[in-house]
């Protein structure tokens, strides 16, 4: 029998086996507090480790076959044997990632490119519209409230209230309703150093940051999309 005939006898016994241990575990009722503990155990080890990874894979588009996993583990510690040795089972994992690797640097591209055309066009509507302003590094902003007094350097305390939006008004950040948040503005990103460095105390701007004043062509995954252009409502509250 072939290697390949091997493996897809092995799936298919191990599935078998897995709805038979399935039904039996359902049926399984927690008699002793050994029991109670066997099934805490497999609680905490799932929320703990395994459900997050398997979160983190999803978020990245990644759809594993649980019942393979389960299956998997029911191998090694209930049967003692496994279909893949572990060198296999790691030298798969290599190749299966690299995979990820490469379409995910495929998407990255593409979305890279589509926010660039995207941004080049709001940007050129923009500039045009009542009340909007541009600086020479490629910011444009809207002054709704100017302030007043001294504005803060770049290592000077600032207390702000904001909201972050992407280009399609899709809201990824901002200060809960009715408290403030207190930051050094050269932690900061670039778009909003430089307006905080314009702004007075009791000023209210719009900004529309593209990429290279945000968070470039990484991004910030989830939220922020690699190479997007971003609009926030600034606050300056107070400079300490």
């Amino acid at each position: 029998m072939s290697y390949q005939k091997r493996i897809i006898l092995g799936l298919f016994v191990g599935s078998i086996g897995l709805v038979s241990y399935c039904t039996v575990f359902a049926q399984t009722q927690l008699e002793s507090l050994n029991d109670s503990a066997s099934y805490a155990v497999g609680i905490n080890f799932t929320l703990a480790q395994l459900k997050p990874a398997m979160d983190q894979a999803k978020a990245q588009g990644v759809e594993f076959d649980m019942e393979l996993l389960v299956a998997a583990i029911h191998d090694i510690m209930v049967e003692d044997q496994m279909l893949l040795n572990q060198e296999q089972a790691q030298q798969i994992l290599v190749r299966w990632q690299e995979g990820m690797m490469h379409k995910q640097q495929e998407l990255t591209a593409a979305q890279l490119q589509e926010n660039a055309k995207q941004a080049i066009a709001f940007f050129a509507e923009n500039k045009g519209k009542p009340g909007v302003q541009s600086t020479a590094s490629g910011m444009q902003y809207i002054v709704i409230e100017p302030g007043s007094g001294t504005s803060p350097g770049l290592n000077d305390t600032v207390v702000v209230k904001y909201k972050g939006r992407l280009l399609n008004g899709t809201l990824f950040d901002q200060t809960p309703p009715g408290e403030t948040i207190t930051f050094v503005p050269s932690g900061l990103i670039k778009g909003w150093q430089e307006a905080l460095q314009m702004m007075k105390p009791g000023g209210k701007w719009k900004l529309f940051l593209p990429s290279n004043l945000a968070y470039g062509e990484q991004g910030s995954p989830p939220s922020i999309p690699p190479g997007a252009a971003l609009i926030f409502e600034l606050e300056l509250v107070e400079v300490k």
